[in-house]
């Protein structure tokens, strides 16, 4: 079977059946050059997820004779791309670049711009000092003195590194949170956003595509006095 012709066919019907967003969360999508079984299966990025159950079952209506099969719980980036590697899925959602080392062909598929949400934290937005302050431990409250309970991603987590680009301060104070046990650290992005919803006072990092497919009632906080959409994007 031409199965690099079949992949192509795989990523553009998936495009064509939902409306993708744009942003800045890259998402690769890296194909196995393996002879293709009946079942196609594939595992990573858990922001995903949601998004990728809904075009897997549009693609299966369209090609009645492939089955598409999702890991989950999810494995992350790093996983997804271990396991295209060793033979044992055949598409991995990546949520960041892939090396030269790496194996599989990559395609940048869709972006999506990272968010810091609340389950009911009162904040009129923050700004990036604001986010510094509050990663160090400096700021703890919300604005109506309520205590500001984190959410953590894990140090190798795509989320975790994008956010430590946003300033040298931001950078700093991520790594200080990161070595605090008092944090939790939520495991991938879907926990997260439970953990968010859950918390009461939480604050942390999700990405706008998941909030929307998941219908997330989070609230999303302006940075620097921008509301993160795909238009500000």
């Amino acid at each position: 079977m031409d199965w690099k012709g079949l992949a192509m066919r795989i990523i553009a019907t998936l495009c064509n059946c939902w409306k993708i967003i744009g942003g800045f969360f890259l998402l690769a999508m890296l194909v196995s050059p393996s002879v293709w079984a009946e079942t196609i299966t594939l595992g990573g990025v858990g922001s995903m997820t949601p998004l990728i159950k809904r075009l897997a079952a549009e693609y299966t209506k369209k090609n009645p004779g492939i089955e598409i099969s999702i890991i989950d719980p999810p494995i992350g980036s790093n996983g997804g791309i271990r396991a295209i590697s060793a033979g044992r899925i055949d598409i991995a959602l990546s949520g960041r670049a892939t090396s030269s080392e790496e194996a599989g062909q990559t395609w940048p598929w869709l972006q999506t711009p990272l968010v810091f949400a609340t389950q009911d934290g009162k904040s009129k937005g923050l700004s990036s000092a604001e986010i510094a302050d509050i990663f160090a431990g400096r700021k703890t409250t919300w604005d109506d003195n309520k205590p500001i309970r984190l959410v953590l991603r894990g140090e190798h987590e795509s989320e975790t590194k994008l956010l430590r680009t946003l300033s040298p301060a931001v950078d700093v104070a991520v790594g200080e949170a990161l070595k605090r046990s008092d944090r939790p650290i939520a495991e991938n992005d879907l926990i997260a956003v439970d953990m968010l919803g859950k918390i009461a006072g939480s604050l942390g990092t999700t990405n706008l595509g998941l909030l929307k497919t998941t219908g997330s009632r989070l609230t999303i906080l302006p940075l620097n006095g921008v509301v993160p959409s795909v238009r500000s994007v």
